[in-house]
């Protein structure tokens, strides 16, 4: 009795087995195909992490020292939260140190990640910035129809792979030019993008700095509030 119980046990595994793999590929099969925007946006109210896991060539995201004698600054984690149409991200940095980002309408407004002052970036005023009144997420701006591949399981979901088509060489420099923005924004190193097919938020994006994994969480309560240091810096911008 109890090999007959086994048995028909485990052959209720293997085919509770083959039908999840049947389902996975008929999932697959069925996915339309993605349009666009293809990246959603965020909700009005909600939070996430990026957590980056270097490559293993390096140590990740990086920002270069003010000097020869000052140590590269490499990006460990983002903690992202938004209200509307303002954001708030804590950059933490591998030596354990934290800078903040604000985002009000399509500019950002950065703490120093050498504490040399507060920074705004706008697109407005250099179209090589991210313009977060379009997205609510930076390094996909170079997504295009011929960069997606497939639809994948990854991440325990269904996934838009996309897959750089265009790889740059060197930056765009400031000042006018006639490329359009996936040519400004085009990686600098093979990178792949995974989004979800039911939600159309990133879930991972892989390039040469390393693995951006995402993690969305439970939307906040209140309000992002600007800090008075930069709420001086944006009523100059836009006083400009």
């Amino acid at each position: 009795m109890t090999k007959l119980l086994l048995l028909a046990a485990g052959t209720a595994l293997f085919f509770g087995g083959l039908s999840w793999a049947q389902d996975t590929d008929s999932d697959l099969d069925n996915v339309p195909l993605p349009k666009p925007p293809f990246i959603a946006r965020a909700p009005a109210k909600s939070a996430w992490i990026i957590t980056i896991t270097p490559s293993a060539n390096g140590k990740g995201p990086s920002v270069p020292p003010l000097n020869p004698t000052s140590p590269t600054k490499y990006l460990k984690q983002q903690e992202w939260t938004k209200s509307g149409t303002v954001m708030r991200c804590v950059n933490d940095w591998a030596d354990g140190t934290k800078t903040e980002d604000w985002i009000v309408g399509a500019a950002k407004l950065s703490d120093g990640v050498h504490h040399d002052g507060l920074h705004l970036y706008s697109p407005k005023i250099d179209p090589r910035y991210h313009d977060f009144s379009v997205s609510d997420f930076e390094m996909l701006d170079w997504i295009t129809p011929k960069d997606y591949v497939r639809p994948v399981k990854h991440g325990g979901e269904v996934c838009y792979l996309f897959t750089a088509t265009t790889i740059a060489t060197t930056s765009v420099e400031s000042g006018p030019h006639n490329k359009t923005l996936a040519q400004i924004n085009a990686p600098t190193s093979p990178t792949s993008v995974f989004i979800s097919v039911q939600t159309g938020l990133p879930v991972e994006i892989d390039n040469g700095d390393g693995q951006y994994t995402f993690q969305f969480l439970p939307p906040p309560s209140g309000d992002l509030k600007l800090p008075d240091p930069f709420l001086a810096l944006w009523k100059a911008y836009r006083g400009h």
